[in-house]
């Protein structure tokens, strides 16, 4: 697989963040870049996971109720200390489906029922577990990192795409029979750069 230079790799996904047109060639420069750990700085990686959720969000299209009438804003929520207020800054404003970008910082995973978008940190999986609402079939696009360790899927069986360590490089895991009891539709050259995960449950 061909080799990318880190530098260059460094100033393709701050352009990403900047310019979505770019998502499906910057998407696939995150996932076969080799070395990720060893080329980029903590804050870095922080980075592009952030780049990671806003292009998944980005191929994602939810039912026209899940939004507040006349409002042009999609909720990205992320759990008090969850990701670093410089990352928090770089999200915000960005724009998702014509959708202006807003982060809310949630105190507790119940306080979740406006979001639209879900942003589970590595170690909150349990904490998110035992408090998520009953209802989990509602159009929420969840996003797990679990990057920095292992999971059992049995364990994450209610999020809808996972962010995975493949090795060197990041990817990530989307849920289809979660996905489509939630109302939200998949876009097809998402659904290509994913490993699918079909429980049928």
């Amino acid at each position: 697989m061909q080799q990318h230079n880190p530098n260059f790799f460094r100033h393709e996904w701050r352009k990403r963040i900047r310019f979505p047109m770019r998502a499906i060639y910057c998407f696939i420069m995150l996932l076969n870049t080799h070395n990720v750990a060893a080329e980029l700085s903590g804050q870095e990686i922080e980075h592009v996971k952030a780049a990671f959720v806003l292009n998944i969000a980005r191929f994602v299209s939810w039912p026209p109720e899940s939004f507040e009438e006349q409002s042009a804003r999609l909720l990205l929520c992320v759990r008090k200390g969850g990701i670093s207020s410089q990352t928090l800054e770089m999200l915000e404003d960005e724009t998702v489906g014509g959708y202006r970008v807003v982060v809310n910082q949630i105190d507790s995973f119940v306080d979740t029922r406006s979001c639209n978008v879900l942003f589970i940190a590595n170690d909150e999986l349990e904490k998110y577990t035992k408090e998520i609402s009953v209802d989990v079939n509602r159009p929420l696009l969840t996003i797990l990192d679990i990057t920095e360790t292992e999971v059992a899927r049995s364990v994450r069986s209610n999020v809808l795409v996972t962010l995975i360590r493949k090795g060197s490089r990041i990817g990530f895991e989307i849920n289809l029979d979660k996905a489509r009891h939630s109302g939200l539709r998949m876009s097809s050259e998402l659904l290509k750069l994913a490993t699918i995960i079909d429980d049928g449950s």
